[in-house]
């Protein structure tokens, strides 16, 4: 399963909006897996700001990115 996630400031306030599939377009995403599967998340910066997207209860964390068009991509 893989979900993109591009950075953005909405109403001055940091966030992700979802690209691709299911999740195209929405602000602040819910992504879903069910247990067992590997998920891939690439995270894009769509501004100069530094970004980064954690989830600690499956040890997972992107890169800290900053510059419009990089990316992190992780599992």
């Amino acid at each position: 399963m893989e979900y993109g996630l591009e950075t953005a400031m909405i109403d001055g306030q940091m966030a992700f909006i979802g690209v691709g599939g299911g999740i195209d377009g929405v602000h602040n995403p819910t992504l879903s897996a069910n247990v067992g599967d590997t998920v891939k998340i690439t995270l894009t910066a769509s501004d100069s700001v530094e970004h980064d997207v954690a989830f600690p209860d499956f040890n997972a964390q992107s890169d800290h990115i900053a510059g419009q068009g990089k990316t992190s991509t992780f599992e």
